[in-house]
């Protein structure tokens, strides 16, 4: 049976100390100090090389990155980053996360756009929007299969690392969900999960929005995120929302994880991947829709 293959990858987190001092006349001085009494510790994205041979092995048709490529949003941090996906042979997508744009200017300025933008789009009316001017932006992917990519990023304070479902987007997200073809099955990707399960100052603002939005739309079959650093599947369908999906972090030392998704016409089956001394399948789940 025809089946497509999509890995997904979150919270790389590759770091690089700021050689300018002024660099750290803004959040990005808490960052670096987390960085060096914690994150450099937790998070090595080191243990990502190797990973193309086995996406190949795989016949992988598609990357989907959920965010955070970066620390501190430091221009050689996307670098390296840049680096890793130009390995890959087959095409890659990307939305960012809140580290990001970890500081006010990069926000304003856009710099995560500046490395990371989305292939060419389809030739379709609901793909005229752009994640680097609307933030949302749509993708077919496979047969009746689209992506529905959001970028929920906003600037926080200090210790803050919250998202925001903002009223533009989400009467953006309802117009983009008519235009869609009616027998198309959706997956919806964010950064930041919608359920309120976390600490406050980590939360998706107006998540609760974004869920009652999703349960009017029962093709979106699939909502993929991370920020969490903990991997997670949830059949939430009982509910009347999607499968949710957090791939964790692929970069985290002692518990990096990611998802290879199969897609067919009326099934989808998620094998997990886990960090030991090698990337070695955890297991697999299969689901029909």
């Amino acid at each position: 049976m025809k089946s497509f293959k999509i890995v997904h990858l979150s919270d790389f987190h590759y770091s690089h100390l700021p050689r300018n001092p002024l660099k750290l006349l803004s959040k990005r001085w808490l960052g670096v100090a987390n960085l060096l009494f914690s994150r450099r510790k937790t998070f090595q994205p080191s243990q990502l090389e190797g990973l193309d041979r086995l996406f190949d092995e795989n016949q992988i048709d598609l990357v989907l990155a959920t965010g955070d490529m970066s620390t501190t949003s430091l221009p050689i941090e996307f670098q390296d980053a840049k680096n890793f996906f130009s390995n890959l042979k087959m095409p890659s997508f990307f939305i960012p996360g809140n580290h990001d744009f970890y500081t006010k200017k990069d926000y304003r300025k856009k710099t995560f756009y500046r490395f990371f933008e989305n292939p060419p789009s389809h030739p379709h009316i609901a793909s005229s929007y752009t994640l680097k001017n609307d933030q949302i932006e749509a993708r077919p992917i496979f047969e009746n299969w689209w992506v529905v990519f959001l970028d929920t990023v906003v600037p926080t304070q200090f210790y803050s690392s919250q998202g925001l479902f903002s009223k533009n987007i989400e009467k953006k997200l309802d117009k983009m969900l008519q235009l869609l073809p009616k027998d198309a099955h959706i997956i919806l990707a964010n950064h930041f999960p919608f359920l309120l399960n976390d600490s406050p100052r980590r939360h998706l603002l107006r998540g609760t929005q974004l869920q009652d939005l999703i349960q009017k739309w029962p093709n979106i079959r699939l909502y993929l995120h991370g920020h969490t650093h903990r991997h997670c599947i949830a059949d939430l369908r009982p509910s009347k929302l999607p499968i949710i999906l957090d791939s964790g972090s692929c970069s985290h030392k002692d518990r990096g994880t990611f998802n290879i998704i199969e897609l067919r016409k009326d099934a989808i089956s998620i094998e997990v991947y886990e960090k030991k001394d090698e990337w070695t399948s955890k297991n697999k789940i299969d689901f029909k829709l």
